[in-house]
């Protein structure tokens, strides 16, 4: 399933920061939703699935993973949330009435961002939101294996949208609340508070404590409450109690979707320093290693295809390197995965794709004997992580 900035074809109107795409509420076709008309096209692709696995369960003996993937920036994950929920419930009916291994799930995060920060939260929402597991992958999570400090300095002061970064600040509270993380120093919490509060009040034109921007936030992800809303329909219903969210979340999150004034303030260009976060990702950034390195998510890295779309200057600067805890390193392992990404894009095959790895080790001065021993980790990886054959227990230090 692709993510999408905005309607392709000679009548498409797309301007800067999104105003005309697929995000902007008054855009032709989204019914006053943020995402409207995207959403419904993917639920009915989703629902075409789900019925065909209904009536022929066999099919997931096929059907052995379901994969979100192309222009991570273009759409949020909360829009895809409901539906590769569904997506995985009929998979996993569908597996045990025909006796098969489930589908397994692909989400690509963290390789595409404007704010490492950014790359580090879209990582956190798979497991949060999508709830990925032990089996499941990610594809290529750039962010886990880059230097906070060197990026940093290289990037110096960055244009983020107004919402790009109140949620980065948010997804931070809750590492430090929900200690994914600990705080750099005694004073950040403070300032993240004071951060989000204005942020939130830009936005939303009013305060706004962190506890319930959590809130919203949870919200925004939780396919029930979106179906209690019936976001995306035509002609909603007036807002209503009944709900397990406080009225004034409710109405936040409403006013989020729908408000084409709240949705101008949020698209507006704010300057960030990004040198200023860099103790706080390199905390982050830690604390997301641990949590993939435990839950056994793998890592799938395309190296041709971050190269050709200009993530990174040359293969020996890929964050593939640091992303793999070296042994004398006191980072936990990940499991790492090497993939040819879109064959027909990038004229690439698998064995090009190991080739070129070797041949980068060996021009860093590495020895034969590494780029093998590497590259034999990583197809034990491949074949402990094959979405058609039944999981294996990993083998716990």
């Amino acid at each position: 399933m692709q993510k999408e900035r905005a309607r392709k074809g000679k009548n498409s109107r797309a301007g800067p920061f999104a105003r005309g795409e697929h995000a902007d509420p008054e855009a032709s076709g989204n019914l006053g939703w943020r995402f409207g008309a995207l959403y419904r096209t993917r639920k009915r692709e989703v629902r075409t699935i789900t019925a065909y696995l209904a009536h022929h369960p066999e099919a997931a003996r096929i059907l052995c993973g379901f994969d979100l993937c192309s222009e991570e920036t273009a759409t949020p994950n909360w829009v895809f949330v409901p539906l590769f929920a569904k997506l995985r419930r009929a998979g996993k009916e569908a597996a045990a009435r025909h006796g098969c291994p489930p589908p397994r799930l692909t989400v690509h995060a963290g390789e595409d961002f404007a704010h490492l920060a950014s790359g580090l939260r879209r990582l956190d929402e798979t497991i949060r939101y999508f709830h990925l597991g032990e089996g499941d992958r990610v594809g290529h999570a750039l962010a886990l294996g880059i230097d906070p400090t060197r990026w940093a300095e290289r990037m110096g002061i960055l244009r983020l949208s107004r919402e790009e970064r109140f949620f980065d600040l948010v997804w931070e509270w809750r590492c430090y609340m929900e200690r994914i993380a600990l705080p750099p120093d005694a004073a950040r919490p403070a300032w993240l508070a004071g951060e989000i509060a204005r942020l939130g009040g830009e936005i939303w034109g009013g305060p706004f404590p962190p506890a319930e921007a959590l809130a919203l936030v949870d919200a925004l992800h939780d396919p029930a409450t979106l179906e209690d809303i019936r976001y995306a329909e035509p002609n909603p219903p007036a807002l209503r109690q009944g709900s397990s969210l406080s009225a004034k979340t409710l109405e936040r999150l409403y006013d989020y979707l729908r408000r084409p004034s709240l949705f101008r303030r949020a698209a507006e260009v704010i300057m960030v320093d990004a040198e200023q976060d860099i103790p706080a990702l390199c905390v982050l950034r830690e604390g997301m290693r641990q949590r993939f390195s435990a839950l056994g998510i793998a890592i799938e890295t395309n190296p041709t295809g971050n190269l050709l779309i200009g993530l990174m200057p040359d293969l020996d600067h890929h964050p593939l390197w640091e992303a793999i805890a070296r042994p004398e390193s006191p980072e936990p392992p990940l499991a790492l995965l090497i993939a040819s990404d879109d064959p027909a894009s990038f004229a690439t095959r698998l064995p090009e794709e190991y080739q070129l790895v070797y041949d980068t080790f060996i021009l860093q001065r590495r020895t034969p004997h590494e780029a093998l021993a590497f590259l034999a980790d990583v197809a034990r990886n491949t074949r402990l992580y094959a979405f058609r054959q039944p999981r294996e227990p990993r083998a716990r230090e």
